[in-house]
Parts: structure tokens; C-alpha cells; sequence
């Protein structure tokens, strides 16, 4: 997930073939300030600065499995049981 916070950005995305080479579907688009796009594991990218100023972008990356925070014995939040 990418999530503009400042600036303007251009984003291409390609589905590619096995071969890695072959595009089999090619979009694109323009994020401004508080856009946000969803990029799926396996989809290539590429991000261009089209703005005026400097970009700032907030990327968040995902898993299957969550992986929990862990804390020191010490603080607070330690003390909290998950399931």
C-alpha cells in the first residue's frame, strides 16, 4: 500500500508473463496529497516524481502472518496477552 503525504507521484504498474518479460497488462496513474493505491505482491512498479516539490510517500508492506510485537519486560505493554 502506498499512501502520498506530500508531493505528486505517477505510478506504473505491469503485470508480467512467466517470462518475466512479456507485460500482459500495463496501468498507470497519478497520486496527489492523501491518495492511496493498493500494489498486489507479484505486479511490478514504478514511482515518478511529477510534482514540483519533493514526495513524501508512506509504504506499507503486508504478510500472511502478522508478525506481533514484542516489547521489554519493563514497559507497560508487556504485560498485555494476545490470543
Amino acid at each position: 500500500i502506498f499512501f502520498m503525504l506530500k508531493g505528486k507521484m505517477k505510478v506504473i504498474c505491469e503485470l508480467r508473463a512467466d517470462d518475466d518479460i512479456t507485460v500482459l497488462k500495463r496501468w498507470e496513474t497519478v497520486l496527489g496529497e492523501r491518495d492511496l493505491i493498493s500494489v498486489p505482491a507479484g505486479v511490478y512498479r514504478e514511482e515518478i516524481n511529477v510534482g514540483d516539490e519533493d514526495a513524501l510517500m508512506c509504504v506499507m508492506l503486508g504478510s500472511p502472518t502478522p508478525v506481533r510485537p514484542t516489547y521489554p519486560p519493563d514497559s507497560p505493554l508487556a504485560a498485555i496477552k494476545r490470543d
